[in-house]
């Protein structure tokens, strides 16, 4: 992962995605077929929003008697785990965070 300015990019094998906030579009590249496309700000917003609604709409279908079940080893709770501060992890926080 790199963070630099108003972009982060993260890369792997085969694909990886650029951020660019002041340009507010996300470039997500295929590495093995040497392609890329870009989605912006606000087709991203467009398709969260879609997907609350359906997700509320479902939501209203389903059975009142539909219980949620939590799995977890009998006797314990669960537990948080804390790591020293990561230098390098500011730069993405901040971009998480303030961007």
């Amino acid at each position: 992962m790199i963070v630099k300015g108003d972009r982060k990019a993260t890369l792997g094998e085969d694909a990886g995605q650029i951020v660019d906030l002041a340009d507010e579009k996300v470039y997500d590249l295929d590495l093995k077929r040497k392609t890329y496309t870009v989605t912006t700000f606000a087709e991203l917003r467009r398709r969260f929003e879609d997907q609350q609604r359906k997700a509320a709409e479902n939501a209203r279908k389903e059975e009142p008697s539909a219980k949620q079940v939590t799995v977890r080893e009998k006797g314990k709770t669960p537990d948080m785990w804390l790591a020293p501060t990561v230098k390098a992890m500011r730069d993405v926080a901040g971009f998480k965070v303030a961007k």
